[in-house]
């Protein structure tokens, strides 16, 4: 069964990328040196006025110290 997810408003629903090598070991993230990483999954149709810039597909850096929503 598959679930398809429709954010309201200017949500943004993103999937983090797993940071590897050029030689594809994969790298745990508390040793990796480069910021996180997410590939857009999917985009809420923003607020009344304000179009969304982002789409399914485009890939984003994420803060490393922002929270995360559970």
């Amino acid at each position: 069964m598959s679930e398809t997810f429709k954010p309201m408003a200017d949500r943004v629903l993103i999937r983090r990328l797993s940071v590897a090598t050029e030689n594809g070991v994969l790298i745990p993230e508390k040793y990796a040196e480069q910021p996180d990483r997410g590939k857009v999954v999917a985009v809420g149709p923003g607020r009344p006025g304000v179009p969304m810039t982002l789409k399914v597909g485009d890939k984003v850096l994420l803060d490393k110290n922002a929270p995360l929503q559970t």
